[in-house]
């Protein structure tokens, strides 16, 4: 739960109610700013661990979410169901493993 990132200029009407799914969410850092953008939060990571935690933080901070156990093979919503995928610090954490897994 990071912050409400002032200084950025977005255009809340391009992003209210649209669909956004945070593929490999932590702890939630980018809630704030999505809560405050107006979109539907759906999250997905990797360990059951996480997700309790981080919605724990999520329902602390009134930030309504849906967060699930899955990965970027298997993400366990249907096909077209977003609007917009976000995958900051996921993606390059499967390259960083995949890397190292191949060394």
């Amino acid at each position: 739960m990071a912050g409400s990132y002032p200084n950025l200029a977005l255009d809340k009407k391009i992003y209210e109610n649209a669909k956004i799914l945070d593929m490999g969410f932590g702890d939630g850092r980018n809630f704030t700013l999505l809560k405050n953008l107006g979109v539907k939060i759906y999250d997905v990571e990797i360990t059951d661990e996480i997700v309790q935690s981080t919605q724990k933080k999520a329902e602390f901070n009134g930030i309504d979410c849906e967060l699930k156990v899955g990965n970027n093979v298997d993400i366990p919503y249907p096909n077209e169901h977003f609007d917009i995928i976000l995958a900051s610090s996921s993606m390059f954490q499967i390259t960083l493993t995949t890397q190292l897994l191949n060394t």
